[in-house]
């Protein structure tokens, strides 16, 4: 009776032992598809906090735009304006300093740059003139870089090459076109159309 006594003991040991491995295989399963979700998660956080920090600056980007555009209405020169006083632009580390210049509007009352009177020498609010400087518009990657200079403030800051440091890479699309990239995360971008006063966030995949 004894040894009986011992084979179920041991039979019940046994089978005691293996409930314990399939436990912890159960256990071990259930923390990598926990491991799966918390990375899932915090990717899924970090995506989000990259479109609201890209949002948050195409808002405050048209914004800068919008005031510009109404500030050259008041005007009524429907022609364009060299170093629009309501909008003096902020600095820059990736560009020098020249004179105390605001932005250039162009003739249709859109921000096109800051630079567009060469050494950015002109008075305040003084009208376009073609004959001299050429039309104020966006012609290359350095208007649209000059156009957020002079629309953001110097916390964000904009690069015309990968080389240079900048939140933001500036890219001409053509025509009066211009695209800015967050360089942290190359998926996520802003448009801007100096034609109409566009800005649109974009994502891709």
């Amino acid at each position: 009776m004894i040894a009986n006594m011992k084979r179920i003991y041991s039979h019940s040991h046994q089978i005691h032992r293996g409930f314990t491995l399939i436990e912890l295989v159960v256990v071990l399963i259930i923390l990598g598809i926990l491991a799966v979700t918390a990375l899932s998660r915090f990717i899924n956080l970090n995506d989000e906090a990259t479109e609201s920090t890209v949002r948050y600056s195409a808002k405050a980007f048209k914004t800068s735009v919008d005031l510009a555009n109404a500030a050259w209405a008041v005007k009524r020169l429907n022609v364009g304006i060299y170093n629009l006083s309501a909008l003096p632009r902020s600095e820059d580390p990736n560009f020098a300093a020249r004179g105390t210049s605001g932005v250039d509007v162009n003739a249709n009352g859109w921000p096109a740059g800051i630079w567009e009177d060469w050494l950015a020498n002109a008075p305040a609010d003084t009208p376009e003139d073609p004959s001299v400087y050429g039309a104020i518009g966006i012609n290359n990657v350095q208007d649209c870089a000059q156009a957020w200079i002079g629309l953001m403030d110097s916390t964000q800051t904009v690069a015309r090459t990968a080389n240079e440091s900048g939140d933001y890479l500036a890219s001409h699309l053509g025509g009066q076109q211009c695209l800015y990239t967050y360089q942290d995360d190359t998926r996520y971008s802003f448009f801007y159309d100096a034609a109409d006063g566009t800005v649109e966030y974009q994502f891709i995949p």
